[in-house]
């Protein structure tokens, strides 16, 4: 009797990450491709490319700088809402005041990440999110930003 061996593949989590500072862009680049379960598909320094790639590529998730040209982070997520409502935003930034993350959630973002947040939690908000779950980083929670007040936004 011969069995054939079965592989399982999981397919990866394709992300796009819109960062205008180069460094940073290469630098999350490869912290997030050493992780078998994500793939960066794309990675651009300004808004207008993000939402041409988003368009083209179909990413599961957006990893969106809130600081970011020509448009902002907050009318870039509200447009690739609007046009690609498959796609889930993780906001991204050095804000840690309450009005950035609500204005992430208020624009269509499902998760918000200061710089400050390490490669676990990095990891652990796209996991969350691309399973359809809101996520806020340990740096807003601890400032009393609580997910349930998300609903509200």
């Amino acid at each position: 009797m011969h069995l054939s061996k079965t592989t399982v593949t999981m397919e990866k989590i394709r992300i796009l990450l819109a960062e205008d500072h180069k460094l940073i862009r290469e630098t999350w680049t490869c912290i997030i491709n050493m992780d078998e379960r994500f793939e960066v598909i794309a990675a651009c320094a300004d808004t207008a490319e993000a939402i041409s790639i988003a368009i083209a590529k179909h990413p599961d998730i957006v990893l969106m700088d809130i600081n970011i040209l020509p448009l902002n982070g907050f009318q870039a997520t509200a447009k690739l809402s609007e046009i690609s409502p498959n796609c889930k935003v993780i906001g991204l930034s050095f804000h840690t005041e309450m009005v950035s993350v609500q204005k992430m959630f208020a624009a269509g973002a499902l998760g918000y990440l200061t710089k400050n947040s390490d490669c676990a939690e990095l990891t652990e908000a796209i996991v969350r999110v691309y399973g359809g779950s809101k996520y806020v980083c340990s740096e807003m929670r601890e400032k009393g930003f609580e997910v349930v007040a998300l609903s509200r936004v």
